[in-house]
């Protein structure tokens, strides 16, 4: 099970809302540019020490994870759909990130809990701050947010190999994933669907693999 890390992203070129993303210069709409948020957070003690998102304004990131006592950390291409970098954007507005001065670790120190660290640039302002725990509703659901898609990741990443080289540990794989969904420790869902749809039609893969791919198919798409 993915202990509880904390996380980092980072988005650029994020357009207002109805301002196109190839706005030529010039044009008279407003385009929120420039704008990069990171996100680092490590517990040596964590069996997975290390994490680094990032996510740009289109989707598309970069995930590394490190697993303790591992040398080699691992990393993969990411994508975020359009409503959780929606999601990530209206926390950011909210917190008002690059020109708030809110201190928000705790005056209690949770050292325990792991190091985690935002830095945020927009458009010619910058801010880092480094927290182990908050109490500030906004940016501990942006903290929730971005892990809960780092953790999404991991398990995608899990999935994959054990489809290819250990077929038989797919249907684990997937009972971890439908335990997280329902704790809610993995964030925009969505994503997983292309993938659970090749588990689903993977005749190579246990019939309860398969079964437990549809079960989750149907969780994350309700019959409309």
């Amino acid at each position: 099970m993915i202990e509880q890390f904390a996380l980092a992203f980072i988005l650029t070129r994020i357009p207002e809302p109805g301002q196109s993303a190839g706005c030529p210069p010039g044009a008279s709409a407003v385009v929120e540019s420039d704008l990069h948020v990171r996100y680092r957070f490590h517990n040596a003690s964590f069996d997975i020490s290390l994490i680094e998102l990032s996510v740009d304004g289109t989707g598309r990131g970069k995930l590394l994870w490190s697993r303790r006592d591992v040398a080699k950390p691992m990393s993969r291409d990411i994508a975020v759909s359009e409503k959780g970098v929606g999601e990530i954007r209206g926390l950011l507005r909210m917190l008002n990130f690059v020109h708030s001065s809110e201190v928000y670790q705790t005056k209690e120190d949770h050292s325990n809990l792991g190091e985690t660290r935002i830095a945020v640039r927009q458009a010619g302002a910058q801010r880092e701050v480094v927290f182990n725990f908050t109490r500030n509703r906004e940016a501990d659901a942006l903290g929730r947010l971005l892990r809960g898609i780092a953790n999404r990741e991991v398990y995608v990443a899990e999935l994959e190999v054990a489809m290819i080289h250990q077929p038989l540990e797919t249907p684990a794989v997937l009972t971890t994933i439908a335990r997280e969904l329902k704790l809610g420790r993995i964030a925009d869902a969505v994503a997983l669907v292309p993938l659970l749809r090749k588990v689903a039609d993977d005749a190579a893969l246990p019939l309860i693999a398969r079964n437990k791919a549809n079960e989750l198919l149907h969780r994350l798409q309700p019959a409309k």
